[in-house]
């Protein structure tokens, strides 16, 4: 199977992005990052995070990891802006059925199994981890429930700010959800509550803004950590090998995991 470097697209702007990491040797796991509705392509929404998870990983020896980001619902650069607000209630009116439809009636998660399929079979290789965000999310499980009826190996499925929605219990070890901390929260993530079969492993992180800033690398918190920072440090908590793990550090207040290997960056 054939090998290349990275590859690079320009931006609206002029400016390059990496949107797909692809290792020249045969890859060790395969990362696909699932977007919601409402999504600009050129935006590059999951460059950084990205490639955050590349050297995550290479940090702790696995390597290569080939990385791309998946668009289940379409992405809105070529939409006219007079079908915008269609084109926008159409995504979450597919994002809405998606939720409670079985997972081989998908709509998005069968155009994701159907790209994923591609690309990995191309240029992927080892055990696959999905991460979806907002609308993403719900077509991450059900594309992860379509690999492996492939044959395919998941080995976890990561909700960002993702609607609740029922997850099977033989599927419950390997999804994970995150929710912006708070109250009120994100409201995307009250979408499906109550809900019978949600996630059973879900936690909050304390990030500035709102829903569509999870992934964000500009907005800081007090010690100037990057929204991107902390999602993909609880991300990283879930996806790292056991023996990789440092320590926990308690104290009255907090309990912190100190990574050895890959310190935070803004």
């Amino acid at each position: 199977m054939g090998r290349s470097g990275a590859e690079v697209r320009t931006n609206m702007n002029g400016a390059d992005q990496a949107l797909e990491y692809q290792p020249a040797a045969e890859p060790v796991k395969s990362v696909y990052f699932l977007s919601g509705i409402g999504t600009w392509r050129s935006g590059n929404l999951f460059g950084p995070a990205m490639a955050d998870i590349v050297r995550r990983y290479a940090a702790v020896g696995i390597t290569p990891v080939h990385v791309r980001d998946i668009y289940p619902y379409g992405w809105m650069d070529d939409v006219p802006m007079k079908r915008f607000y269609r084109f926008l209630a159409r995504q979450a009116l597919r994002v809405s059925r998606d939720m409670y439809v079985k997972y081989y009636r998908n709509a998005g998660g069968y155009r994701a199994f159907r790209e994923i399929r591609k690309d990995y079979d191309r240029c992927g290789g080892g055990s696959l981890v999905l991460i979806g965000h907002s609308g993403g999310g719900v077509a991450a499980y059900k594309t992860a429930k379509l690999l492996e009826d492939r044959g395919y190996t998941v080995e976890q499925v990561i909700l960002v700010g993702a609607p609740v929605h029922s997850i099977a219990s033989d599927w419950q070890g390997k999804v994970k959800s995150l929710r912006k901390a708070g109250r009120i929260g994100d409201y995307v993530t009250w979408w499906g509550r109550p809900c019978i079969g949600a996630p059973r492993k879900s936690e909050p992180v304390v990030i500035r803004g709102g829903h569509t800033d999870y992934f964000r690398t500009d907005l800081l918190d007090e010690e100037g950590r990057s929204n991107m920072s902390l999602v993909m440090d609880k991300v990283w908590s879930w996806l790292q090998p056991k023996e990789s793990r440092a320590p926990l550090l308690r104290d009255k207040k907090t309990v912190r995991m100190i990574s050895q290997h890959y310190p935070q960056n803004p």
